[in-house]
């Protein structure tokens, strides 16, 4: 079967266009579940100069679901508000409408901002006390 690439498809006319999917129709999907609609050209009429005609090439038919595998998890984001999160993304192989991964595509972890590592201590209790009263005068 013959690739076609993008700037072929332009070239011959084809648009990518992408699908509204009524709210409705989604809305019985678990949370774990993406799903994509795209329509794809079923054949292509693409000019050999060599022969000077026509040859017609045929496109796969999309699959309608394919179960896919999640891809490595991204580094987490730096850490903001006590939280930082990963994503991993639902790839398949497979050409297809609709591709599902079970689990969860975003990982959010508790953390916190590396305290300053120079705490001032007093070397008396005086100076403490001379601090909070307003008093700098040394006696």
């Amino acid at each position: 079967m013959k690739q076609i690439k993008e700037s072929q498809l332009k070239q011959f006319g084809v648009k990518r266009r992408p699908v509204q999917v009524p709210l409705g129709k989604i809305s019985n999907q678990s949370p774990n579940e993406v799903s994509i609609g795209i329509e794809f050209p079923t054949e292509i009429m693409e000019y050999n100069d060599a022969q000077d005609q026509e040859q017609e090439i045929a496109l796969p038919e999309p699959e309608s679901v394919v179960y896919g595998q999640w891809s490595v998890w991204s580094a987490y984001t730096p850490c903001s508000n006590g939280e930082r999160t990963r994503v991993r993304t639902c790839l398949s192989r497979k050409y297809a409408l609709k591709v599902i991964c079970h689990g969860v595509s975003i990982e959010v972890q508790r953390c916190f901002s590396s305290a300053e590592t120079h705490v001032p201590v007093a070397q008396d209790p005086y100076s403490i006390e001379k601090e909070i009263s307003g008093d700098k005068f040394k006696f």
